[in-house]
């Protein structure tokens, strides 16, 4: 009868650490990013209809430009930008303040890209938001030196290149369109 009772504790006390675990990785692999696990099917469409599915009211977004902050980095509007200047004018960024801080990049009020930022991620916390964006996108291409990692992803709709910076502990990630090129080129 001891053996018996001892092996159903050891069985409770076993099965009580499986859940808690299991729980535990079920919160880490849902914290990731939130479109990195959530399917994008919103390029193109407006920065009112972009307010609209956000359908949170306590989401509190910013608006500005890249003229009225010359200092804001965005590597995929460097690369519109570079099609012509005269497109600055024609962009528009809407932030929401989270963590990660999520800016979507409007140019003539249709959404071309994603950015999230991370100030500072774990090494851990990367490799989770990788494994969510390798289930969604498969695998990635990944080019590292001693100062950054760059991960690609990308499926038939949607682009994703993921940079982190090594020294700095500092990730961004962009979401955007396959096309995007392709419209910058042919549209515009």
């Amino acid at each position: 009868m001891d053996v018996i009772l001892k092996e159903s504790k050891h069985f409770i006390y076993s099965n009580s650490h499986r859940v808690i675990f299991f729980l535990f990785m079920l919160i880490l692999f849902s914290s990731t990013s939130i479109y990195s696990n959530n399917k994008i099917d919103t390029w193109g469409i407006s920065k009112d209809e972009m307010i609209k599915r956000q359908n949170n009211s306590k989401v509190k977004f910013i608006e500005f430009t890249p003229y009225d902050k010359p200092e804001y980095e965005n590597r995929i509007m460097n690369y519109i930008i570079a099609r012509g200047e005269n497109l600055k004018r024609q962009i528009k960024i809407l932030r929401i303040k989270s963590e990660p801080q999520k800016d979507f990049l409007f140019l003539k009020n249709r959404l071309y890209t994603i950015k999230e930022s991370y100030k500072s991620i774990t090494i851990q916390k990367l490799n989770t938001i990788i494994k969510g964006l390798t289930s969604k996108y498969g695998n990635s291409n990944v080019q590292k030196d001693n100062k950054m990692a760059i991960y690609s992803f990308s499926n038939n709709k949607t682009k994703v290149i993921v940079y982190s910076y090594l020294k700095t502990n500092k990730c961004d990630i962009y979401f955007y369109d396959c096309k995007l090129f392709h419209i910058l080129f042919s549209e515009i």
